[in-house]
């Protein structure tokens, strides 16, 4: 059976059979996500503060902004033994330190952010990264607004319970925490980050060479902008007419890719391509982190 949603087709869906007890799911958190027009926020409570806090699949440890971070009167610490690169090839230099760091009734006391300077502060007040996702396994139902965060659950193949109609695809947790998933575009096989951080699609063009021989001078590729890494840096950005994103049974029609030339993150994850909410917001994802699988169907499918 196959259905499709917005340009995207999902085949071979699976039949959800009956539960044993032991695999039922246990929901410790949901939240009500808002549409910041390019990516989503969650509120979290900082210090007895309600925040705007991006989730960002494919960011590297939960951050807030300086702004925020100042006008809340946070001390600012310097980084001196580790190293966090953005996707913007731009380092972290700073931290701060929340006395209580909130997700919903889930508290942490005495916790590390990482400083963003990209001075976002009103709009998005810090990230939620894959260094607390990765806890838990984490449900992003796009076509509610809603994310829900489950108990890592103990058995194969029992977490898609919204619907019947859903596939169930293998994946990799990098060194950095981000998702790694095999996808085909335009029918060369590549590994994928999935990133909710990410306003769309993106791959560096050393990726784009090797795979499709293409340069920011190639027919077919035009500047489209400017991209802005997570602190702050800023690059040129091109498109290119891609036909078709494969990722399990899941199908994108004339997917949206940016390309670039910053190439760290993709360098670092040894990937192609970063996978963006201009495609994942169309469908239901649940990342079973422990389990080391991605649930998917369409945003729309119960």
């Amino acid at each position: 059976m196959a259905f499709a949603v917005f340009g995207m087709s999902i085949g071979a869906a699976q039949a959800q059979t009956p539960w044993p007890d032991e695999c039922k799911l246990h929901r410790v958190a949901t939240f009500k996500m808002t549409d910041q027009g390019t990516v989503f926020t969650i509120p979290v409570t900082v210090n007895g503060a309600e925040k705007n806090f991006m989730v960002d699949t494919g960011g590297y440890a939960t951050s807030i902004g300086a702004d925020t971070a100042k006008a809340m009167g946070m001390a600012l610490h310097s980084i001196k033994f580790n190293q966090i690169i953005d996707a913007g090839g731009k380092t972290a230099t700073q931290y701060a330190v929340a006395d209580s760091f909130k997700l919903g009734a889930l508290e942490a006391k005495n916790f590390a952010l990482m400083v963003d300077n990209a001075g976002t502060a009103g709009v998005l007040d810090g990230t939620l990264a894959p260094d607390l996702l990765r806890n838990f396994d984490v449900e992003f139902d796009f076509a509610s607004h809603t994310m829900n965060l489950f108990r890592p659950h103990s058995c194969d193949g029992k977490a898609a319970y919204w619907t019947g109609q859903y596939i169930a695809i293998p994946m990799e947790i990098t060194p950095a925490g981000h998702t790694h998933v095999d996808v085909t575009l335009d029918g060369e096989t590549m590994g994928a980050i999935l990133d909710s951080g990410a306003s769309t699609s993106f791959m560096s063009f050393g990726a784009a060479r090797r795979y499709f021989d293409l340069k920011a001078d190639s027919p077919g590729v035009t500047k489209e902008g400017q991209a802005r890494g997570a602190q702050g840096t800023v690059m040129d950005s091109y498109s290119y007419g891609f036909k078709s994103l494969v990722m399990g049974g899941v199908s994108v029609t004339s997917p949206h890719v940016s390309l670039s030339d910053s190439p760290s993150m993709l360098l670092n994850e040894n990937v192609g391509l970063v996978f963006g909410m201009s495609e994942l917001r169309f469908l239901h994802l649940y990342f079973a982190y422990h389990e080391r699988k991605l649930y998917i169907s369409a945003a729309d499918a119960h």
